[in-house]
């Protein structure tokens, strides 16, 4: 909806990397088509590989086709620029912290859920626009949806 990406995809969040496998196996097991989209940190590297060999045999050029690891995110997070993140996520413009996004949230125990679902909440009322976001957020975003959109059907 935010970047008018016109392909539909519904999103569950799997509350942490090593979640994720079982809900793979879960909708193919459904035949439902799917896209694993994780963060790029030790975690999500790890839940990368783990259903690169237990979905896709390890086959590298299979598992691309349906896996995402957030291209320079440890968390999807940090697709946002820093002004945008404490404007619009953490809703503190004057938060001050050196880090990236994931790792201020990681230090001052902000959950994670909360806040994405007040985000989106101020997407869908229109309280938050693609127009609102800064350059470099919408890039990052940009090349998130973009890549997912291709991996879905």
């Amino acid at each position: 909806q935010l970047s008018g990406q016109k392909k539909e995809a519904h999103f569950i969040a799997a509350t942490g990397a090593n979640k994720v496998q079982p809900l793979a196996n879960m909708f193919r097991g459904w035949g439902l088509d799917f896209v694993v989209a994780i963060d790029d940190d030790k975690q999500g590297r790890e839940a990368y590989k783990s259903i690169k060999k237990e979905l896709f045999g390890d086959d590298e050029e299979r598992a691309q086709k349906k896996l995402l690891k957030l291209p320079n995110c440890a968390g999807i997070e940090d697709a946002f620029s820093k002004p945008d993140f404490k404007k619009y996520v953490l809703k503190d413009n004057v938060a001050d912290y050196a880090v990236c996004n994931s790792e201020y949230l990681r230090t001052n125990g902000k959950s994670k859920p909360v806040l994405a679902f007040n985000f989106a909440l101020g997407v869908t009322d229109a309280e938050i626009t693609w127009n609102s976001l800064d350059d470099t957020s919408k890039q990052n975003i940009s090349e998130i949806v973009n890549a997912l959109a291709t991996r879905l059907n």
